[in-house]
């Protein structure tokens, strides 16, 4: 491959990369996103409005909130607030006080740990039947997924969590788990109920209790929208030039489509996506003949990825593995890619390819690939 063949590309995915790093701290990317919904101040006020909605890793502690989009956002504290609603995914928070011992995964334990940290944060109400509430506390320190029952006023957290302990010299995996007997004791008012022990997950304890209430007495329950996966279908073009040898031939167009899945609630940011490709007039050498041939290549590729920010244009980045195939020859490539994303939907991604032959060094064939510069459209579904 010449140096004046190889290098152009790669200047343009060098510029592409720069373009997309530097955007991060454009005013584009912290964009807000303003869902409309409702607050509860402390004192009982109830006003409409439109609340920032960041699609929290963790239970926050302060919300952005304005009662029209065209004024200044104020910031309230789960002090100021008492509860907040999501118009759009039915989700209700409700303020609280917290105290609960954080866990690390990464620090091994000589006793019990106990000492326990004092929050005020928002938690999202999963199940509630005007008495029993069922909350969702995910906290930013250690072990992040843990639930809490509110009854009669009085707040619980239904224990589960693992830690690393040493004793006696050896590191070993100690567990704590109460929550079943809490539950047992909680709903002991409920004379005929006997439910199927749960598991510790959103969707078990929402049905643990579901059945608790029907057995007491049936009355009206709050759940929020069901977690649901967003699915996309796209289509997109691109030019390429996938070629091991030495000799580069230029750009080829390629044409493709996939389908993409976005997770469901705090990780609705992350994605797998399944691609397929084909790019035409693909100049490979023909050994045999010993002169070049246009052929049309095949790819299809599993990838991984996240997109950054919550804003309408996000940058993101992810890690595949693919597929190709040739008229004579079949491989297999690594790849990673990033790219800027405009509400999910319109995209523009670099991808660049490394061959698996030649990463495990049995294989005559450049490592790296010149670049796939794509764009792409993406229906949901």
């Amino acid at each position: 491959m010449n140096m004046k063949s190889m290098f152009k590309p790669i200047q343009r995915e060098i510029f592409l990369l720069i373009f997309l790093f530097l955007g991060i701290k454009m005013p584009g990317f912290c964009q807000r996103t303003y869902e409309k919904g409702y607050v509860v101040f402390a004192k009982q006020d109830t006003v409409q409005g439109f609340i920032d909605y960041k699609n929290w890793e963790y239970s926050p502690s302060e919300i952005a909130f304005k009662t029209s989009l065209d004024q200044e956002a104020k910031i309230y504290t789960a002090y100021d607030v008492a509860t907040f609603f999501i118009e759009k995914n039915r989700e209700l928070y409700d303020a609280h006080q917290l105290s609960y011992i954080p866990i690390y995964p990464d620090i091994v334990y000589r006793q019990l740990p106990y000492n326990r940290v004092l929050k005020n944060l928002f938690l999202q109400r999963l199940w509630s039947n005007g008495t029993v509430f069922l909350y969702n506390a995910n906290i930013s320190e250690g072990h992040k997924d843990r639930f809490w029952v509110k009854k009669n006023g009085v707040m619980t957290e239904l224990v589960h969590y693992t830690f690393r302990r040493q004793y006696n010299n050896v590191v070993y995996e100690a567990n704590i788990s109460e929550y079943e007997q809490q539950l047992k004791e909680l709903t002991k008012d409920a004379t005929h109920f006997s439910g199927k022990k749960p598991s510790y997950t959103s969707q078990s304890l929402v049905q643990y209790l579901h059945e608790y209430n029907e057995a007491l007495d049936g009355t009206k329950e709050y759940t929020p929208v069901k977690d649901k996966y967003d699915w996309y279908i796209g289509l997109s073009g691109s030019l390429e030039t996938f070629n091991f040898d030495e000799n580069s031939k230029g750009n080829n167009p390629t044409c493709g489509t996939s389908v993409r899945v976005n997770l469901p609630r705090n990780f609705n940011n992350a994605f797998i996506k399944a691609s397929y490709h084909i790019t035409t007039g693909l100049s490979v050498w023909n050994y045999d003949k010993k002169m070049y041939e246009n052929e049309l290549l095949k790819a299809f590729e599993f990838s991984a990825g996240y997109y950054l920010g919550h804003s309408s244009v996000q940058p993101f980045y992810s890690l595949g593995l693919g597929m190709y195939k040739l008229k004579y020859d079949v491989g297999g490539v690594f790849f990673p890619s990033v790219g800027v994303s405009y509400k999910k939907k319109i995209e523009l991604e670099v991808t660049r390819f490394m061959d698996f032959m030649s990463l495990l060094g049995i294989a005559d064939k450049h490592l790296l690939v010149p670049p796939r510069i794509s764009l792409s459209y993406h229906f949901k579904l």
